[in-house]
């Protein structure tokens, strides 16, 4: 599974790129640099979506991606 953000660093938003239409059976989980979970969403069918910094600090966070409780792919972002 390909995971892509875009841009990354990120101050306000970033376009989360899949390369295949997710499921609602997909979990995206943001974790950020203590371990910590800070957001947790199912896939809505398609192979993008906006990511909004609200009230993340800025700092590096992972975001992984699971289907059916099994991890298909992790990237890190660098929110600003």
């Amino acid at each position: 599974m390909l995971l892509e953000i875009a841009p990354n660093p990120f101050s306000r938003t970033c376009v989360v790129s899949v390369n295949k239409a997710l499921s609602s059976s997909c979990t995206f989980t943001l974790v950020d640099a203590h371990g910590r979970i800070r957001s947790t969403w199912k896939g809505n069918g398609g192979s993008r979506f906006e990511l909004n910094r609200a009230e993340l600090s800025a700092g590096l966070y992972l975001l992984r991606l699971e289907e059916n409780g099994r991890a298909i792919g992790t990237v890190r972002l660098v929110a600003k």
